[in-house]
């Protein structure tokens, strides 16, 4: 008898550990993974190293700003067998050239980036919240500002603000994206409650305590993505804006606009090879996220990255803010790849390949009272790999459905039979059943 106890508990112990090795998803955070204190010694290197080991699959996530390079995210699917490399004086170079090959990381099935550019402000003197109003007064690269990299919770916090080369903020000024890695199904305890898998992680956006310089101005942040690995000669683009409805169930009765890029599958031959970012077209005023300080988010259509606009637009900043900008801000402003980063990984076959495509995101709508009511917008998103999650209606509400719904139909249905059966007997039970009048 002690022995099939013994037995039947390493039969249970030995199920756990298959549970936890190849049912639920490991995430390892590294900063500057690596990197000697004596190469990595200023505040301007921060990379942020993200590994999910989910199932037979990897999940790479790499986030930076070196330099004066924006906040750039790297996201990567490898077999698990892959693993980081990083040559960090090379990848720390100012020669574009050597910086080429500092990232390696073998055997991946899908590759994408998205770089956070910059955050413009415009004057909607209309109200209109229009986001391709083109009343643009001001634009703050966000590689300009002074970047700090923290791993709190499991959740990777970067947050930028003022520095003494090009103070746009004031003190109290952050703009902070949060980078929250899921390791299970489920869905965000907080507005807009998006729903979550292994495969995905969620980025949160907070523009806080920036001095608008107008009482209708609104912010729009401009983003840049892109995809390697479709051959050049393809004419189909590698990212497509599609917008769908979804649905919320308890947290907030409604249903919500979802907008979300898709990058699409460059080999039939791989299981997990398509990528994405998506959103629920809402954000929030306050900390307290809710409907009373929720206002509309409004995206513009994906456009190919002009890079010889990007001189032009760099330019005309230059002289209407008469800031100093740095030689390198310049070149990665003219070429996406010498951000360090994807430089160190594409080689230069690849970034023939690359087809950056622009887009912006405006917070807010008509009547919302500008940015300058709350000084304050929050916004969430989910990326990751494989088809986007579902929405679905959870157990409370399908058992309110049942009991709400279902209920009253069998009540229904019984009482149906039963008034059958009663009118059946009442026919066939007397004598002659109905009688004729005569």
């Amino acid at each position: 008898m002690p022995r099939l106890e013994m037995k039947q508990r390493q039969i249970f112990l030995c199920f756990i550990l298959f549970f936890i090795e190849f049912v639920l998803c490991k995430i390892h955070i590294k900063y500057n993974p690596g990197c000697q204190p004596h190469v990595c010694n200023s505040s301007q290197v921060n990379v942020i190293y993200v590994r999910a080991d989910v199932q037979n699959t990897t999940l790479h996530y790499i986030w930076s700003t070196i330099n004066t390079s924006p906040p750039t995210l790297l996201f990567l699917q490898t077999p698990p067998t892959s693993t980081l490399k990083v040559d960090w004086p090379r990848l720390l170079s100012t020669n574009v050239s050597v910086v080429r090959g500092s990232v390696a990381l073998e055997g991946a099935v899908s590759s994408a980036a998205i770089v956070f550019n910059e955050l413009k402000e415009y004057n909607d003197t209309l109200d209109t919240a229009d986001p391709n109003d083109p009343k643009i007064i001001r634009t703050i690269p966000l590689g300009a500002l002074q970047w700090k990299f923290d791993v709190v919770d499991d959740q990777v916090v970067m947050t930028g603000r003022s520095n003494t080369i090009h103070p746009t903020f004031t003190t109290n000024s952050t703009f902070t994206i949060k980078f929250h890695p899921e390791a299970t199904d489920g869905q965000q305890p907080t507005s807009p409650h998006m729903f979550y898998n292994p495969l995905s992680s969620i980025v949160d956006v907070t523009i806080d305590g920036v001095v608008p310089s107008a009482p209708t101005s609104r912010f729009l942040v401009s983003m840049i993505v892109m995809n390697h690995l479709t051959p050049p000669s393809d004419p189909t683009p590698p990212v497509v804006s599609t917008t769908r409805w979804t649905i919320d169930d308890e947290h907030a009765p409604s249903v919500f606009t979802t907008t979300q890029l898709l990058w699409k599958l460059t080999n039939q031959s791989q299981a997990l090879v398509q990528q994405y970012w998506q959103w629920r077209t809402v954000c929030y005023t306050s900390e307290n996220r809710n409907h009373i300080h929720s206002t509309d988010t409004q995206t513009t259509k994906l456009a190919s990255f002009n890079r010889t606009k990007g001189w032009y637009m760099l330019f005309l900043w230059f002289i209407y803010d008469i800031y100093v900008v740095s030689m390198v801000y310049i070149i990665s402003m003219l070429d996406l790849i010498t951000i360090p980063v994807l430089s160190g990984y594409f080689d230069e076959v690849s970034t023939k390949s690359l087809k950056p495509e622009s887009f912006s995101i405006l917070f807010g709508k008509s009547g919302d009272g500008f940015y300058n009511k709350s000084k304050y917008i929050s916004w969430s998103s989910l990326v990751g790999f494989g088809a986007p999650p579902s929405d679905e209606f959870s157990i409370t509400i399908i058992s309110v459905l049942i009991v709400g719904v279902g209920l009253p139909i069998v009540v229904l249905l019984l009482g149906g039979v039963y008034m059958g059966v009663r009118r059946v007997r009442g026919v066939t039970g007397g004598k002659r059943g109905y009688e004729r009048i005569k």
